[in-house]
């Protein structure tokens, strides 16, 4: 008989119906939905009118998810202290502490937020014969309007604009003399950096 060299196996059989596909050919819904969704955290500096008696400087920070158009954040806020003086009675000095939900809805690089915000209210006298210091509840309900426009693949600068109507007023007083009282609206510009994890 003539001699044989097998050069290569012989073809392997068709695939059945049971046998699994290639890994990554096929990703499930949930994987998907999980490539869908961000961590973002945020730092930044806002100015306020409204929320002290002069207009104020603030530090925030937020942490949240964003889902396709819509996204969710915890942000953190501290006022930086500010006073209102009078000649007759001296002067009292306030500071905001505040933690707020911020649902956004986003349209290419544009977003529009909702803001509940719920905190505390410190007023305390300063060159006053007996000064006092006491906290107060603080809340209010607004909108935010913000850009975010992209310094480098993860890293974005987010500029926006707050109104607040606030829920809770406040009179600071120095025996019978009002010195300041909470205005019913606040606003602010304020500039953030925000970072993307996932």
């Amino acid at each position: 008989p003539t001699p044989a060299i097998v050069v290569a196996p012989p073809a392997a059989a068709p695939a059945t119906g049971g046998s699994a596909p290639p890994r990554g050919a096929i990703s499930s819904p949930a994987a998907a939905a999980r490539r869908g969704v961000n961590l973002r955290a945020s730092v930044g500096v806002s100015a306020w009118l409204g929320a002290a008696p002069t207009v104020t400087m603030a530090v925030a920070a937020q942490l949240g998810l964003r889902w396709r158009l819509f996204s969710c954040g915890l942000e953190g806020r501290v006022d930086l202290p500010s006073q209102a003086q009078t000649a007759e009675v001296g002067s009292v000095q306030t500071q905001l502490l505040l933690g707020m939900l911020v649902p956004c809805l986003h349209y290419r690089f544009l977003a529009a937020c909702a803001l509940l915000s719920l905190g505390a209210l410190r007023g305390e006298g300063v060159e006053v014969a007996q000064p006092r210091q006491q906290t107060t509840l603080y809340s209010s309900a607004g909108l935010r309007l913000a850009a975010e426009l992209r310094l480098v693949k993860s890293v974005h600068l987010r500029p926006h604009l707050d109104l607040l109507g606030v829920l809770t007023r406040t009179e600071l007083r120095v025996g019978d003399t009002q010195v300041w009282s909470t205005p019913p609206v606040a606003g602010a510009v304020g500039l953030d950096v925000m970072a993307s994890f996932l």
